[in-house]
Formats: C-alpha cells, structure tokens, sequence
C-alpha cells in the first residue's frame, strides 16, 4: 500500500476518533448544563405542541446520531414537543426525577398536536416570601406533564406583585396570591413581599442585664430596614415587644429581629439580683422607734460577751440629722435584737453644738481589734462651722463600758477632703479604712494605719459602673477568701436625688483592681412595700460560708422605715 495513502488514512481515523470524544464531551457538558426545572424549560423555549412515540426510540443529547443517549422512550409513550424541524425533534425527558431536554428523531414521532390540556396544576411550594426588586420564577407543574396549553398568571394585589408568564415581580412590601389558570383547572399560591434589607445586625453579640430590669434593643440594632419584627427563644426568661427587653428570670434567651429578608440574632443573660427583705428588723432605739439606718454588723462564731452578732446603727426618722447618732445592739439569731445589759443607747449623745445641716453626728462603723479583744465604735462628726470633719472611737472590752471618744482623723479643711460612710477592717497588725471623699468627684479613697491615728497617704480606688450613669455615696468593705468585696449605694448623675438609690457590687482580689460594678439590689418600686423609694448605707457580713445583707431602706410616704436583712448562700442568691 501506498505510504501516503497509510499515512493519509491513520490521520483520517485520528480525526474521526478526536471529533467522537469531543462530541461526546460537548455533550457530556451540554446535559449537565441543561437539567432545569418545567417551567424554566417551558419559559426558554417555545411549547408547541406534543407527540406520541409511534416506535422504540433513543433521545439523544445533540441531534447528531453519534450524540451520546439520554434516554430512551417506548412505543405509544407521549412526549412534550419543545420544536420540530425535519429530521430531529426537541423534547422534554425525565432521567432521575429531573427535568432535561433532549432529541429525538422525528421519523420516531407521530400525533403531533397543537395543545394538550391540563387535568391539574401542582404549585411547588404553595408559600412564598420574596424580597422587593428581586424577580423569582414560580416553579409548578401539570398533569399530565406533557400539557402545555398557555396558562393565564395573576395578582391579587399588583401593588404588592406583579406576574410575567410565570415570574414573579414584587413591587411592594405586603400580601398577596398569585393565580395560575389553565382551562379546566387553577392553582393558588400565596406570596409575602418583604423589605429589601441590606444591612441587619446587633452591635454586640452579647448581653448581659439584671432581672427585672429593661432595655430597648432597638437601640444596639443597625439596620436599613422599615419596619423589625422582634422574638425571644424563651420568653419566661426574656420578653420583648417592639424591641424592648425585659428580664424576668435569672437565665438565657436568644432573640431574633427580622427586617425584610434578612434576620440577627444576639444573646441575653439574665443575672440574678437579690430578693428585698419582707419588713425592716425590729430593733429599737433610745428615741422608741425603728427607724434605723446605716448597719455595721459583726460576726462572732463563738460569741463575744454573750452575743455572736453586735450592730452599730444611727436613727434617721424624717431623715433629721439630729437623731442620727451612734447606738449599738446584739443578738444571737439575727431576729432577736437586744440593747445589751448594762448599757444605755445612744453610745454618742447629739452634739452639744448641734444645728441641722451644720453639726452632727453620722455614719457609724464596727471594728474588732483582735490584737487588743476590744470592740471599737467609729463615727464621724460634720463640723460646717470650723470646716472639719472628724472621724471619732470609742472602744470597749465588754460590750457595756466604753471609752471616752477621741478624734482619730481630721480633716483640717473640709472644702478638700471628707471622708463619707468610712468602711474599716482590722486585720495584719493594721487599721484599712475605704471613704467617699465628696470633696473629689466622690471617689473612693483608701488609707492604712497601724494605731488609727496616723495614717499612709491616700491610694485611690478606681471603679467602673457597668452603668456609667451611677455615682459613689456610701460604701462598706469586708474580707473574704473571694477578696475584698464591696457594696456602695449609688445615685444617678445630675440627680443629687439620695432617696432613691440602689445598692451595687464589686470586689478585688488585691484591693487594686475591681470588676465592674454591677447590680446588687433595687428598691421595689410600685409597689406599696416598705422600701419602695430607694436604698441607702447597707454592709455585708460572711459567716460560716454564707453572706448577709443589712441595708436602709426608704418608703415614698414615710421617708427612712429602717433596716433590712436579706441573705444567701452567693452575693447575688439572696432573699
């Protein structure tokens, strides 16, 4: 044989072999590419008429007979029509539940007809929700499958959305049902317009309020959106209405704001805050009464001179410092309190230059002096006509003699410093006293002594509100294996409102850092409780493990009532 002709005819099947699988590729990548629902295939091409198989024939994926097969249908088996020329046909197959175009020869056709009715429509899903501006194909289907008779789409409200031969045009935020109707049949399908939102999201992932309390969410939500429907995963725990929160229960919520098409979701947790105590305890001053304020109290396992407990107060009815002085009383059960045998309150009688608003005493507080066994009383004496402030003692061994008072810090010059609500612990051979100095911004000063009379300069306690709004008044300091944990009464800034405070919390591990100050108890406003109005001084005792809280507390119609007791196995756990 010719070598040419050898060479001509190997080049000649190369070719034949290369053009097989690129067809076979193309066609490969041309039936991946056209699975498509009914009613895009109906949309792109032009439904014409339908056909019935009249042999066994093989739809193929090009109209080429080397085109690799698609599918295959029977005798007798009808078949939509997608457009015919004259050799091959295009139709619609189903393989594998999906919807693909394919060819078929058209010699393999007959009963070509113009229209084929539909017996029902399947709309797939019946609901939808779709975004203005955002065109969406309505998916349905026929039975049988192969009908293809024009159907006739329709709005209820075209202010809301609009139909073009199948697609959906919203145009409005609202409701609507769209109607697609053939000859013998219809079907419905409701469609939600929503907002186009773009932007939707909380500025914190977190956060963290007290129970009882409330804050509008909205005010953390940044969005571009009309309208915001709001939800709570739990809302025993955490309710909201129109993006308000409001804490119920100590726990976690999830809640969802949803604008338009788009949803955020962020965190609430619920702490706990302490449960108020029901009435005032039933101590009684030299004035025959119960109303009491400022508490110091003191714990003594074993007891000290016969009572485990020791209480240092000053009355305040009408809130007159004139009956603020110091008086001391004991129990053994924390009901039962009693002025100690021998003794007569008040330990300080009124000044003898008293004048209201001018001279007085005020704010007492207990220390224990474990070097000398002796109980010591602190108080401190306002002197507006000298400019002073002094912080005077009286100690005692028993309970019932004291000593004779003595000033052991002076404020030489009030308009510098004062030294409000003095907090003092005694412990390492040292005296450790925390003040509110109201002369600077009322900041909370600390000091050390080792004999109460001289002490070290004054190192300044920063703390932070997680409510930036509160300011320090009065304050009380106690050692624990948790650190030093403080409770301060605050009040709002701009108010100088006292009446109305609330109690907060903090400690350190090292009396220099402290964690943010945090809700510790509230008054219980509207209600007719007797601490309805606000909180005043209050100090916090650790024994055996569990704590206690005595604070003042203030009624709208009476003023000062007295002072109640609340406690808990945790700081946040009381009632």
């Amino acid at each position: 044989m010719n070598k040419s002709k050898v060479m001509n005819r190997k080049i000649f099947m190369i070719s034949a072999v290369a053009a097989v699988l690129l067809i076979a590729a193309a066609t490969q990548v041309y039936a991946a590419a056209n699975i498509h629902s009914l009613a895009k295939v109906r949309k792109e091409n032009a439904v014409s008429f339908t056909a019935t198989a009249n042999s066994d024939a093989e739809v193929r994926t090009q109209p080429q007979p080397l085109s690799i097969p698609a599918a295959k249908i029977s005798q007798g088996e009808k078949i939509e029509v997608l457009s015919e020329g004259k050799n091959w046909c295009k139709v619609v197959i189903y393989t594998d539940k999906k919807v693909k175009t394919g060819y078929v020869k058209t010699s393999s056709l007959s009963e070509l007809t113009e229209s084929e009715i539909c017996a029902a429509i399947i709309t797939a899903p019946k609901n939808m929700t779709v975004a203005v501006g955002e065109t969406t194909v309505a998916d349905i289907e026929t039975v049988p499958y192969y009908a293809n008779e024009k159907l006739i789409w329709s709005s209820s409200d075209e202010s809301v959305v609009t139909t073009e031969n199948g697609s959906l045009v919203p145009v409005n935020a609202g409701n609507a049902t769209v109607t697609v109707k053939g000859a013998n049949c219809s079907a419905e399908i409701s469609v939600k317009v929503v907002e186009n939102t773009q932007n939707l999201s909380f500025k914190s992932p977190h956060f963290t309020i007290d129970e009882n309390s409330e804050i509008n969410l909205g005010n953390y939500l940044e969005t571009d959106g009309k309208t915001v429907k709001w939800n709570s995963s739990d809302s025993d725990c955490v309710s909201v209405k129109d993006g308000k929160i409001n804490a119920k229960e100590e726990g976690f919520s999830n809640i969802t704001a949803v604008s338009g098409n788009k949803s955020a979701e962020c965190t609430i947790e619920v702490r706990s805050v302490n449960g108020n105590a029901k009435s005032e305890l039933k101590i009684l001053n030299s004035y025959g009464n119960y109303i009491n304020y400022h508490p110091s109290v003191l714990y003594f396992k074993d007891g000290w001179n016969g009572y485990k407990y020791w209480i240092a107060y000053t009355p305040y009815e009408h809130c007159d410092d004139y009956w603020e002085n110091p008086h001391m009383a004991a129990s053994n059960d924390l009901v039962n309190w009693v002025t100690p045998s021998g003794f007569s309150n008040p330990l300080e009688p009124v000044p003898s230059d008293y004048k209201h608003g001018i001279s007085y005493n005020s704010d007492t507080e207990l220390v224990y002096n474990k070097d000398t066994g002796r109980l010591e009383c602190w108080w401190r004496y306002y002197d507006y006509r000298n400019l002073k402030v002094s912080l005077r003692r009286k100690t005692t061994s028993d309970g019932v003699h004291w000593s004779e008072k003595e000033d052991m810090l002076v404020s030489d010059n009030l308009n510098n410093y004062d030294f409000l609500s003095p907090a003092l612990l005694y412990e390492d051979g040292k005296y450790k006293m925390w003040s509110i100095n109201l002369k600077s911004n009322y900041d909370i000063e600390y000091r050390e002594s080792t004999d109460g009379k001289n002490w070290s300069a004054i190192q300044k306690i920063k703390v932070e509100y997680e409510d930036p709004k509160y300011i320090n008044w009065h304050l009380d300091v106690i050692h624990t294996p948790k650190g030093y944990e403080m409770d301060i009464s605050a009040y709002l800034k701009g108010t100088r409102d006292r009446t109305v405070m609330s109690l907060f919390y903090t400690y350190s591990p090292d009396n220099v850092t402290y964690t943010k100050v945090r809700p510790m108890l509230h008054p219980r406003k509207n209600t007719d409780k007797w601490d309805n109005k606000g909180l005043y001084r209050s100090c916090l005792l650790y024994a055996d493990g569990k704590y206690y809280l005595f604070y003042s507390g203030i009624n709208k119609k009476k003023g000062p009532v007295g002072i109640g007791l609340i406690s808990g196995n945790d700081v946040f756990h009381m009632q």
